[in-house]
């Protein structure tokens, strides 16, 4: 993103809304995983390109709680 990285967007969102689920996508994760990104209770996945569709889908399940 030009502007802003992943980790700032992240932060601007749950500033705003501390319970929105997040899934990331990247093809370059933190050294610290997920826990680098994460700054909230709400859930967060990181998922490492390339992604298969069923994993994605999986993940955007599981934080939107339709498991």
């Amino acid at each position: 993103m030009p502007r802003m990285d992943g980790r700032k967007l992240i932060a601007r969102l749950r500033a705003e809304r501390p319970d929105l689920p997040v899934v990331v996508m990247t093809g370059f994760p933190p050294p610290d995983g997920a826990g680098a990104l994460h700054g909230g209770k709400a859930p967060l996945r990181l998922l490492t390109k390339p992604i298969e569709i069923a994993r994605l889908v999986a993940e955007l399940r599981a934080v939107a709680g339709l498991n």
